[in-house]
């Protein structure tokens, strides 16, 4: 599901994904959206605690220990 492009809201996605039940989520992540993505993936974390939560991107990449945070 690429929410981003569909510009979906988080509460649009999280129903979405209740149906799919999955087991990774991956996060295409930038530096403009960064606050956004890293709250979208513990909204999603909070509702699926045992997926794991893969985020990719320039920002991730260069800013990792920020991102980690």
């Amino acid at each position: 599901l690429d929410a981003q492009a569909k510009n979906m809201a988080n509460e649009d996605v999280l129903p979405r994904l209740e149906t799919f039940a999955p087991d990774m989520v991956v996060y295409q992540t930038t530096t403009p959206s960064i606050f956004a993505d890293i709250d979208a993936a513990r909204q999603i974390k909070d509702r699926f605690p045992d997926a794991l939560n893969v985020m990719i991107g320039p920002h991730v990449t260069a800013e990792w220990r920020d991102t980690l945070v």
